[in-house]
């Protein structure tokens, strides 16, 4: 809402950052990290807006379906309310109206009975009387005895067209082309037919068969809890995977969809299975997707469905007496049918890892590793219980296939390890549930294994503190900090994951990189997540080298972040180089590697961030050199006034090089003959230095 309101009057800007210093220090911009934009301050800003009275403003706001609001109706009702009170009277420059839609629950009764409205049957009986006689011509002699009863039907459908819809698919299914029925059966029909719709889910689930139960309460659960991550979910994907639901080890899991044609040339028996198992409330659909093409996929027959299903009934209805022993959802099939699917490397059709968001951007993380975090994470919150008897029956084999699409998460963070910090990943081969688990936030399991072997944590090889941090900042349903604190009482190292942890704390926030793969929702999230990191490791006794950090960041707010630490802006790494040098080296074009994984603009700006903090440089630069450093900074931040000043001055030193010619900013520079004299040893060690820069960068 506030964003709409701002696009059309962003002169009302200015009034939401009074005495808000920390919205106004973030104007400008690319993202507002959302610690700032909590509730209360959301609230305190619509607050403002409807208060003002420096722009004059009318605004109309829009709400459709309130009852499906997933929250108390009274909540919802009451926020409409002071969103019309707030102006006040004596505010004549901002007006606002509110038209909103709702079933007629008794809650918006009470609150908008005395507003203008409008029922919604009262308009709509002549297209439902249309409709039923439209269904009746198709069958004209088997429905002839309906049209009398159309005007009840009317009355009691109350402007639902589902339920009109559901009503005559009952009648036609009830009987023949053959059949003649009378006035009486069908009145009896329409007497018997539930009045609301979750009444006729129910009448539905009961009539299914007993041999199928556990498939319809799976199928349901597979559509429902996938929603929460919006995956679409294909024919095959979704029988494949109820068909692991019923499992308790890996090997079951993979042996029930072993041997299975889950292809979409096999659709015709896919969409009977859906069909017998769902009872209709699952229907299939032939539709466009962008990563696909035409393709069929399964979804929810109508949004009450999805309440239907959720509902602390809805597991007795369908399982029955099983109620009791079934610790398990939809979340925990989808993990189960994750762990499986994933080290086969499926193709599109089967698991869509190539897929792509509404916004033309590639997934990421993908899809299959998404799921298995996610979900996984929430099959434990939400059940209670552990899937820790599924995981411990995982062979090595499986688990170092997952392991392998994990990594693929690092991206560019491990060539920032080797090229900066001289520091390799020791991630061996997962031979145990153990990493994985860290890796998912799966603190019910972590809980259980230290609970059998207290010195787990302690004994291990695995980086479980880097593996917590590293790949569940992708989702939003994972708390790192929970799964690190209790790795970390149960006696794990933090030190042993020291370098590791700093080379992900400075690459999260860079992955962000003009052109990257990641969807800008992220951005957020990782400047959070980067500053939970660092608190950890200082909360903890961890005194790693800051300094090293402002080597390889260039992330405009992560340089910031870290000279807010106080950390040393002349820190020196092992060749002896500070911040400065290796971002000299990348203007003048020394060390180009740099190109390819930030934006060049945030380079400059890094150097000018870093020099107003004391920077300098320790390493001797060319006049030739310096003159290419200054073209870049001309070019691309001229306001680094201070910064050029010094370099003129620095340049000035030096004797002027034999040639004027300035070395372009996308070329290897050579070493100026026209330098002061330097001793041959270290001539040499500075040259094989950028020889092995160079050889790094284009191998």
């Amino acid at each position: 809402m506030l964003s709409q309101i701002l696009r059309q009057r962003p002169e009302i800007l200015k009034e939401i950052i009074k005495d808000q210093p920390e919205i106004a220090a973030a104007i400008g911009q690319q993202s507002i990290p959302s610690a700032i934009w909590d509730l209360a301050c959301l609230k305190r800003c619509l607050s403002r807006i409807l208060r003002q009275q420096a722009v004059p403003t009318d605004i109309c706001f829009f709400f459709d379906a309130l009852d499906e609001y997933d929250g108390p109706p009274e909540a919802a009702s009451m926020f409409l309310e002071d969103l019309v009170s707030k102006p006040g009277h004596d505010n004549d420059k901002v007006k606002v109206k509110i038209l909103f839609s709702s079933r007629p629950w008794p809650v918006f009764e009470a609150h908008f009975g005395g507003h203008p409205g409008l029922r919604l049957h009262d308009h709509t009986q002549q297209d439902i009387r249309n409709y039923c006689h439209e269904r009746i011509a198709t069958r004209p002699h088997t429905l002839r005895s309906v049209i009398d009863v159309v005007p009840d039907i009317v009355d009691k459908a109350r402007g639902s067209f589902l339920w009109v819809k559901l009503l005559m698919q009952t009648m036609l299914k009830k009987w023949s082309a053959s059949d003649r029925p009378s006035l009486e059966s069908v009145r009896e029909v329409l007497d018997e037919f539930p009045d609301e719709l979750e009444d006729y889910y129910t009448h539905i689930v009961k009539r299914l068969g007993t041999h199928h139960r556990m498939e319809t309460y799976a199928l349901l659960e597979l559509v429902v809890r996938s929603s929460d991550d919006d995956f679409d979910w294909t024919l095959g994907a979704l029988v494949s995977a109820v068909r692991c639901s019923q499992s308790r080890t890996w090997q079951q899991a993979d042996a029930s969809i072993k041997d299975g044609d889950f292809s979409e040339g096999n659709v015709a028996e896919l969409k009977s299975l859906i069909k017998t198992w769902s009872g209709g409330l699952v229907e299939v659909q032939y539709h466009w997707t962008r990563s696909s093409g035409m393709r069929y996929s399964a979804q929810l027959m109508h949004q009450t469905v999805y309440e239907f299903v959720v509902s602390s009934a809805f597991k007795d209805l369908v399982l029955q007496d099983l109620s009791a022993v079934i610790n398990e959802n939809g979340h925990t099939y989808v993990l189960k049918w994750a762990l499986v699917m994933v080290p086969r490397k499926l193709q599109p059709h089967h698991l869509e890892t190539s897929g792509e968001s509404d916004t033309g951007r590639v997934q990421y993380p993908p899809t299959g590793v998404n799921q298995i975090i996610f979900h996984g994470n929430k099959s434990e919150k939400t059940t209670g219980v552990s899937s820790g008897y599924f995981l411990d029956t995982m062979a090595e084999n499986t688990l170092q296939g997952i392991q392998s699409h994990f990594q693929s998460l690092r991206m560019d963070y491990e060539l920032i390890l080797r090229e900066r910090m001289a520091t390799e990943i020791f991630d061996p081969p997962w031979e145990s549930p153990l990493p994985l688990a860290a890796a998912a936030s799966l603190d019910l399991y972590l809980r259980n294994v230290v609970a059998n072997d207290p010195k787990v944590f302690q004994d291990t090889n695995y980086p479980l503190m880097l593996y917590a941090f590293e790949f569940n900042i992708y989702n939003s349903v994972c708390e790192p900090l929970a799964t690190a604190n209790l790795l970390f009482q149960h006696g794990c190292s933090i030190v042993s994951n020291a370098d590791s942890l700093l080379a992900h704390l400075c690459s999260v926030k860079q992955l962000n990189y003009p052109g990257s793969l990641l969807p800008s929702r992220l951005q957020d999230r990782i400047l959070n997540h980067n500053a939970a990191v660092k608190d950890f490791m200082l909360k903890h006794g961890t005194n790693p080298n800051w300094g090293n950090l402002l080597h390889v960041c260039r992330h405009p707010q992560a340089v910031a972040s870290l000279l807010s630490w106080h950390v040393d802006p002349n820190a020196k790494n092992a060749q002896g180089e500070t911040p400065l040098d290796i971002i000299f080296q990348e203007l003048s074009g020394i060390c180009p590697l740099r190109d390819r994984i930030h934006s060049m603009n945030w380079v400059a700006a890094a150097a000018g961030a870093i020099f107003e903090a004391g920077g300098r440089c320790n390493q001797a630069m060319s006049s030739t050199e310096w003159q290419a450093i200054l073209a870049r900074l001309d070019e691309l931040e001229p306001e680094a006034t201070a910064l050029r000043c010094w370099i003129t001055a620095e340049s000035q030193k030096l004797p002027k090089p034999l040639s004027a010619t300035v070395t372009p900013p996308n070329r290897t520079s050579q070493l100026d003959t026209s330098n002061p004299p330097e001793s041959s040893e270290y001539a040499t060690r500075r040259r094989l230095r950028r020889k092995v820069k160079r050889v790094f960068c284009l191998g």
